[in-house]
């Protein structure tokens, strides 16, 4: 390794007097896409310095807001070099990174020599960043750079790492998954029965449930990360989540983009109506009605084959709401989320007009590629053993009143 990879750097720290709390920002991967987030933070840090002003969230990447903001922190960059980043030391800077388990995560800033890492698959650099980079990505970020008088440290990377760089354990994500400790599961927790929080506000659930008992015969514990679903297969390309569970349906398009576990349940698609409607009967009886699902999941394409007109929403609960005022005529959904719902709302008005013959497969996504290759196959005889002890089925009987662990 070259001496000169990593080496000190002109850095430059705000006054004394700057409060630390609203200037530090800390892009929180399962946040990063949604423009909620952003601005809630933005309220936090408004009229006070704060590296939130200079830095260009992903939210905002290719919207018709990009130029604009673009702009304005290039004006911050100005403004704060003159009259708050009045300190400079040449060396490191030490950095904690406290998470909410208690884990505290150690760093340090300083110059990288570039010629000296590679993000490409397959490489082996002095330096590497520590997960995937997606080449998609690239050209916009660089719209941040262009005319940028200031960098912010941002990125994670691995330096002369001879135990992961240099051999092929670096691209295998199960041996990264045992190394750590811990595997990140990514999921809505606003869908029940499958994922959701009970009146405690603990996380529950079928999939947390299987993603627990899971990660336990990998050896290791899960860290649950949640997000909406729009964000979350995204999240996982990005490399901020090991795998997705979910409920995720195992379709053509799916599987030609991501690796997926065998399947740990089986579910068929229920169009949902106000149960004094008698308008659809069939599939085909969704041509121009209205519907509503999160966007991009498989009951909003589905439903948009048949003719039907789909309404973004966040969750299951907006879903109901929707459909009671009359404000769509049907909603698709699994057969067991409506049993659920009628569960908890006994006297609801409504009821499933059609039924799909075929059950959907439900499985595990993650990356497609070699990395993932031993850990798909740890999570398949995970799941064969707990189809096998019985465990699945007891598991959906509690969750769904009866089996889904299998097509039968």
């Amino acid at each position: 390794m070259s001496e000169a990879c990593f080496t000190a750097a002109d850095i430059l720290l705000p006054a004394a007097g700057v409060p630390l709390d609203p200037w530090a920002c800390i892009a929180v991967d399962q946040f990063t896409s949604q423009p909620e987030y952003w601005q809630r933070a933005e309220h936090l840090a408004d009229g006070k310095p704060s590296t939130l002003h200079i830095v260009l969230p992903e939210a905002y990447l290719g919207t018709p807001q990009e130029a604009e903001r673009l702009e304005s922190i290039r004006r911050t960059m100005e403004e704060y070099r003159k009259s708050v980043l009045t300190r400079k030391v040449h060396g490191y800077v030490y950095v904690e990174r406290t998470q909410m388990d208690g884990t505290v995560r150690q760093g340090l800033v300083g110059a990288v020599d570039l010629d000296a890492y590679d993000y490409a698959k397959g490489s082996k650099p002095a330096i590497r960043p520590s997960e995937s980079t997606v080449v998609e990505r690239i050209p916009p970020r660089l719209k941040v750079r262009r005319g940028a008088t200031l960098e912010t440290p941002h990125v994670m990377m691995l330096a002369d790492d001879s135990a992961t760089t240099d051999t092929a354990a670096s691209a295998d994500l199960l041996s990264q998954i045992r190394e750590r400790g811990t595997i990140t599961v990514a999921m809505e927790g606003t869908w029940a029965p499958w994922t959701y929080h009970d009146e405690n506000d603990n996380l529950v659930g079928y999939d947390v449930e299987v993603a627990t008992l899971i990660a336990e015969k990998l050896g290791v514990e899960p860290e649950f990360i949640e997000g909406e679903w729009d964000g979350l297969l995204a999240g996982l390309d990005a490399g901020r989540y090991d795998i997705m569970v979910n409920g995720v349906d195992i379709t053509p398009e799916r599987a030609e983009k991501y690796d997926f576990s065998t399947p740990y349940a089986f579910n068929r698609t229920a169009v949902i109506t106000k149960a004094d409607d008698d308008s659809i009967n069939t599939l085909e009886d969704l041509k121009g009605k209205k519907t509503a699902n999160t966007i991009s999941s498989t009951y909003a394409e589905l439903a948009e084959q048949y003719g039907a007109t789909v309404m973004g929403v966040d969750d299951l609960n907006q879903t109901f709401e929707l459909l009671l005022s009359g404000r769509i005529d049907a909603t698709l959904n699994a057969e067991m989320t409506f049993y659920d719902y009628t569960k908890e709302h006994p006297d609801a008005n409504v009821k499933i007009a059609v039924l799909t013959d075929d059950a959907n497969q439900i499985a595990i996504p993650m990356r497609k590629g070699d990395e993932t290759a031993t850990l798909r196959t740890a999570i398949d005889a995970a799941i064969d053993e707990l189809r096998a002890d019985g465990t699945l089925k007891a598991l959906s009987e509690k969750y769904f009143g009866r089996d889904i662990s299998t097509e039968e």
